[in-house]
């Protein structure tokens, strides 16, 4: 029997010479993964000195402090996408404090980036007018040539 702990902390069981497969996310230790937005526009040098600053701070705290096992690893640029960058970090906890522990770290950490000046991504949509023009007055019936001159009731 073989046995794995992926990225996210979970044990996963490989018997020799079979696909089969067994995980368990409660055994020993878990690991939150936290990914963080940040603009095209602003200093990934910064932004993860900010990141793992407050990440530090957050986990030498209660409530963190119980469930955090190890110091926070700042992983660096997870994506690149045409929205924005992902830097990730992740840390150790006690089995089953990975989300809770997740949404802790992501809260300090935006506030941090807020407090820092650092620029999050958004998404631009384009803007409605304020008001809608005004529509053109309705064209009148061309004459075709055909209308009836006469005035009713008078013969010629």
């Amino acid at each position: 029997m073989n046995t794995l702990r992926d990225v996210n902390g979970t044990v996963w069981y490989v018997r020799n010479g079979e696909v089969v497969r067994i995980g368990n996310s409660s055994q020993g230790f878990a690991v939150a993964v936290v990914d963080v937005p940040l603009s095209h526009h602003g200093s990934v040098d910064e932004a993860l000195a900010v990141l793992g600053e407050a990440a530090e701070e957050a986990v030498s705290q209660a409530p963190l402090a119980d469930d955090v096992m190890d110091a926070p690893q700042v992983l660096g640029v997870e994506k690149v996408t045409s929205e924005g960058i992902t830097l990730r970090l992740t840390v150790k906890v006690r089995p089953g404090r990975q989300w809770a522990t997740q949404r802790a770290l992501r809260a300090r950490i935006m506030g941090a980036f807020v407090a820092a000046g650092i620029e999050l991504p958004f998404v631009r949509t384009p803007a409605k007018p304020a008001e809608e023009p005004p529509k053109p007055a309705p064209a009148r019936p061309r004459s075709t040539g055909f209308e009836d001159t006469k005035a009713s009731g008078s013969d010629s």
